[in-house]
């Protein structure tokens, strides 16, 4: 641990600075703030590590929580270019990486959420087919009541969304500009009590 603080200290030369030339009690104070921004970043790293994990065994199955989403419908509506990006997961632990995408389209007058599904750069990219062929599911989940709003769609053929990325996720997108009103996600009491949209994505490959 100790050997761990002076290769963090030394890579934190304005820390460093501020460290030397204190006191006896002010530089034990100075050394404990270093050692808990130690820890916080441990922790950030095993938070990552297990929400890489989660992503990587959940065999296409995936949860979003859409923390806050009154707060985030305010931004979408404010700005049209405003969107969220879910974690990637795969398909299956050697399989496609993907994220969800959500933003709001206006359509005559009403406000829509758009769920769309992104393909995402893998670590087993080059040992997969391509493009990717399979069904996708995507449900709204209403914790109130058994019932959920779900639709699947079929993968069409030529679809750019679904080829090898070339980059860090592909910038075409697969899904439904129309998914659900928003007007339906309050009243139908799918924002629950905490004021988070839980939405589900299911991949099914044909592989």
């Amino acid at each position: 641990m100790e050997n761990n603080f002076w290769y963090f200290l030394s890579h934190r030369p304005s820390i460093y600075s501020q460290c030397t030339g204190l006191s006896h009690s002010n530089k034990k104070n100075c050394q404990l703030e270093i050692r808990n921004e130690m820890l916080q970043e441990k922790l950030k790293k095993v938070m990552c590590s297990e929400f890489e994990a989660q992503g990587r065994y959940c065999n296409g199955k995936f949860v979003w929580k859409l923390l806050d989403f009154p707060e985030l419908h305010k931004k979408m509506r404010t700005d049209c270019h405003f969107v969220v990006y879910s974690k990637g997961f795969y398909t299956s632990v050697f399989g496609y990486k993907v994220c969800l995408r959500s933003n709001i389209n206006l359509v005559n007058g009403e406000e829509y959420l758009g769920v769309f599904v992104h393909l995402m750069r893998g670590d087993n990219d080059s040992a997969l087919s391509w493009p990717f062929r399979g069904q996708i599911s995507l449900t709204a989940v209403r914790e109130i009541s058994e019932n959920f709003f779900e639709t699947i769609k079929e993968i069409p053929e030529g679809s750019k969304a679904f080829e090898r990325p070339i980059s860090e996720r592909n910038p075409t997108g697969f899904g439904f500009t129309e998914f659900i009103r928003v007007n339906a996600l309050y009243s139908g009491g799918f924002i629950n009590t905490e004021n988070t949209l839980i939405l589900k994505a299911e991949l099914f490959t044909m592989d």
